[in-house]
């Protein structure tokens, strides 16, 4: 067992060794392959939202629907929001995972059911989470670098009352 340890320890000091000989930090690595990464990260969106991000972004409609009763029939509930959405894709090449859906409020203020229409009594904000993602760089000799970055991301919207002593209109 003792030996077997020894044994552990010297070959990484080793590596540790020919990453500072090569110039490397000694924090660069082989690749490590996506789908570990993916394992390893929690992701917070259902894939089919962005395969149809991916498919359809440019007929998603990303302005403030007029209010009117179909709007209660939808089964999206970013739809039947007094705060509306849609999302977006957000992309970072180096980020892993490099593509996420996130919320875009629709509307500056919010839709009143009592007024039928929408209105500024109230404001529009994203509700966001942080999410845990990987940033690669190359460390050169087929190395490189990850780096674990907590982002925020929006994932809904949802309607508060505006500060005293301030007007959105």
């Amino acid at each position: 067992m003792c030996l077997r340890s020894l044994m552990v320890l010297i070959a990484f000091i080793a590596i540790i060794d020919a990453n500072e000989h090569m110039g490397l930090p000694t924090n660069c690595r082989d690749e490590i392959p996506l789908h570990l990464l993916k394992k390893r990260i929690s992701i917070t969106h259902p894939s089919s939202i962005l395969t149809v991000l991916e498919r359809h972004d440019q007929k998603i409609n990303h302005s403030c629907p007029a209010w009117s009763p179909e709007l209660l029939a939808s089964s999206h509930i970013e739809d039947r929001s007094f705060s509306p959405w849609s999302y977006r894709i957000n992309e970072d090449p180096k980020r892993i995972p490099a593509t996420i859906p996130e919320a875009v409020c629709l509307c500056r203020g919010c839709i009143s059911f009592s007024k039928m229409k929408h209105t500024l009594d109230y404001i529009s904000v994203p509700v966001t989470t942080t999410m845990q993602v990987y940033y690669h760089t190359s460390c050169g000799g087929h190395k490189f670098q990850y780096e674990t970055k907590w982002i925020e991301i929006a994932v809904a919207c949802t309607c508060i009352a505006p500060k005293m002593g301030l007007t959105y209109s």
